[in-house]
């Protein structure tokens, strides 16, 4: 709450009857007490308050406490300092959630294009041109299979429940399954600027997730499990080349 532009709770402390005892409940208590009067409104949170339009409560402050509040000295560096800190925990916080947005929207484009293909009953179209180049002769060949197969089932954000671990989530998986054999597609994504590319250790989590897919699909006679890896803005030249190494599609 600001009087003329000095805090008015560093005001109404020390004119209190209990000064420098009160703790902020007792405060904050007060201040609601002055609110019910009219005498103050509330504004964006329980220590903030502001005189009545006509400028009643600033003339009475002013007219009995004159000498003492010319005294306060506000410590304005401090109030931009907190407000600084609250500024960029905010700032933080709303990075986050948009970067989140960001790979959630990915996952959706995948999956709604997934979806259409099993709608269809068809493989997906034009496969190996949307993956980038690779020269591994087992990765080539899982490619041309997986651009035969449609599928059953298709999952977003989907939980598989492996036996003394904890959960796994797969961002997109698709099932198919014939008399014979299942298959899988495994994807994972991720949007992230340039100065952010996935991680030695995001692709090793990722490898480690494909060999719990096929613990959990431990029974079925497997076909093919291709693992695809997508970012956005590509990866680091080692990380993508041992990515290939153990089978994953970039």
């Amino acid at each position: 709450m600001t009087l003329g532009g000095i805090g008015l709770l560093a005001v109404i402390r020390p004119l209190l009857p209990n000064k420098g005892k009160l703790s902020e409940s007792e405060l904050e208590k007060k201040l609601r007490i002055l609110e019910s009067g009219d005498l103050i409104t509330q504004g964006s949170n329980n220590f903030r308050y502001s005189g009545i339009p006509d400028d009643i409560l600033d003339l009475i402050f002013r007219t009995l406490y004159q000498e003492e509040i010319e005294q306060v000295k506000p410590d304005i560096a401090q109030e931009l300092t907190n407000q600084v800190v609250a500024l960029k925990k905010d700032k933080q916080s709303l990075q986050g959630a948009y970067n989140e947005l960001k790979g959630r929207m990915l996952e959706l484009i995948v999956y709604r294009e997934l979806n259409q293909c099993r709608n269809k009953g068809k493989p997906i179209d034009n496969f190996r041109a949307r993956l980038r180049a690779i020269e591994n002769a087992q990765l080539a060949a899982n490619i041309t299979a997986m651009s035969k197969l449609s599928f059953e089932r298709v999952w977003m954000n989907y939980y598989i429940q492996l036996p003394q671990t904890t959960g796994v989530e797969v961002e997109v998986l698709a099932l198919g399954e014939d008399k014979n054999s299942c298959w899988a597609l495994v994807f994972e994504l991720k949007n992230r600027d340039a100065k952010h590319l996935p991680t030695m250790q995001d692709a090793q989590l990722f490898v480690t997730k494909i060999e719990g897919i096929k613990q959990w699909l431990k029974g079925k006679t497997i076909k093919l499990v291709c693992p695809v890896y997508l970012s956005a803005q590509g990866f680091a030249a080692s990380v993508e080349s041992w990515l290939h190494e153990q089978g994953v599609l970039t």
